[in-house]
């Protein structure tokens, strides 16, 4: 199977500028990019060279056009998977249809059934450092006594 068209996986991310928005500065692009991307807030301001509140404060301004710029990206890719995988499957139906490659067939279909799984695990690792990164984010500051 062949890797992401490079339009999807080596492309900078997009400013959403029909969303009226443009960075004003070095510092929002590079904000931008990197919650873009899926930085949490420490290591967006680090990229930037701002405080984590001042990254916090930016995020919140800039929530919808983040939204805007990641579901375009989230739109492309699907596009891109779509027709990366319509290739692969029809690739590997052949294989396994083709007498002549039992063992490559059997091969075929390990490999694709590991990826699959490597795939959903990543994913649902994903989901829960979500959860995880919302549930910190959103917890009151705990008071401690010194």
């Amino acid at each position: 199977m062949t890797d992401a068209p490079a339009s999807v996986s080596a492309r900078r991310p997009a400013m959403p500028a029909d969303a009226g928005w443009r960075p004003s500065s070095p510092r929002d692009a590079a904000l931008f990019t990197a919650y873009l991307r899926g930085a949490g807030d420490v290591e967006a301001a680090a990229e930037a060279g701002v405080s984590r509140s001042t990254a916090q404060r930016w995020k919140r301004r800039h929530l919808e056009a983040l939204r805007s710029a990641a579901d375009e990206q989230v739109t492309e890719a699907i596009a891109g998977l779509r027709s990366t995988l319509g290739a692969g499957w029809r690739r590997l139906l052949l294989e396994i249809g083709n007498p002549a490659n039992g063992p490559v067939g059997v091969s075929a279909v390990r490999a694709a059934y590991a990826a699959y799984r490597d795939l959903t695990t990543h994913i649902d690792l994903e989901a829960r450092l979500a959860e995880l990164e919302r549930l910190v984010a959103t917890r009151p500051p705990s008071r401690t006594v010194q």
